[in-house]
Parts: structure tokens; sequence; C-alpha cells
């Protein structure tokens, strides 16, 4: 028969033989134990950092001050949030049209369907705010849907930037340009 004692960091092990007690010391080291609890401490909180840190989307958000500055971004459509679907502005086959490039945090440049433009942004990365506070540009006659383009950029007030794609929202979030990444 054996049986066990803890008492004062110390495991006393009892064993019965032959009507005979044997006590043998089982010395735990107080400070293993204390490094395996901080261990596990250091553990849990690392996960909870990761799961707090990432968000509703399939990839983590990227801080864009990191993201922006000194990027190229070209415009895939516009996507509705509700049914999903994407639609491409014309005119498709121009692969200077609706490019966006941050050459700042705080100045940007930009090239529609025909005019090349260049304005000031503001951003607020915790609650994703974002907003063109100034946007001039060459007065040229668009192309296609150039001008439907301009004036979506020039009103989005949300946005959201992951590893390679940036969504510009509007219409309530209903509606977003959505972008990838041409270079950095």
């Amino acid at each position: 028969m054996t049986s066990c004692k803890y008492n004062n960091g110390h495991i006393y092990l009892w064993m019965l033989k032959n009507n005979v007690y044997n006590i043998k010391n089982i010395y735990v080291i107080e400070n293993q134990v204390m490094k395996t609890k901080l261990i596990h401490f250091a553990l849990f909180a690392a996960l909870a950092f990761i799961a707090v840190g990432c968000g509703d989307n399939d990839l983590p958000e990227v801080a864009p001050h990191k993201a922006l500055k000194e990027t190229s971004w070209k415009l895939v459509g516009i996507m509705d949030v509700q049914t999903g679907s994407l639609t491409e502005l014309e005119p498709r086959d121009c692969e200077v049209c609706y490019t966006l490039t941050f050459d700042t945090d705080t100045t940007f440049s930009s090239f529609s369907s025909a005019n090349k433009g260049w304005g000031i942004y503001n951003y607020n990365c915790e609650t994703h705010s974002f907003s063109v506070t100034g946007h001039i540009r060459t007065m040229l006659p668009e192309r296609g849907e150039g001008e439907y383009w301009m004036g979506i950029l020039e009103s989005t007030p949300f946005f959201t930037v992951l590893e390679h794609e940036l969504r510009l929202y509007y219409n309530e979030k209903q509606n977003y340009l959505l972008f990838i990444l041409q270079s950095k």
C-alpha cells in the first residue's frame, strides 16, 4: 500500500511493505513549480494577445502607417458587401487607370481614367476612419467611369488594410473600392 502527503514543498511517499513503514522524501524544487506557472501564464498571455489581435477578417490587418506609406495600389473593382459581387470600372484594359499611390503618411497621388491627381489624406488606426482632405487633379475629359471613381475616392470615410489588399468603404459600408498591392 502506498500513500502520498504534500508538506512544505516536499512530497512524502509512505510505503507499507511487510508491515514496515518506509519513508522516502521526494523533493520538489519550488523554483521548478514557479517556472512552470510562469511558462503557463506566458503561453496564455501570448494566445490571448493573438486572439484579440486578429479581427473578423481571414487575414490579419496591417497597421496603416506601415502598409500605406510608399505603396501603390490598383483598383480591382467595386465590391457590394451584401451580395459579394464585384463591378469592374471601364476602361478595363488600362494598366495605369484607377491607381492610388501613398507617397508619405499624409500625401497621395492618383490616376483615374485620364487625370493625374495629388492629395492629402488622414486616417485613424483605432476607428478605421479615412478621409481625403484635399485633392487636386488635371482636368482632361475622363474615359469610362473615371469621374465616378474620383467621386467615390474623395468621399470614403472608412478603410481596411490587409496584407495585399486595401478597402476604402463608402455608402455606409455597403460598398468598397477594392485595391490590390502593386508595389512597395
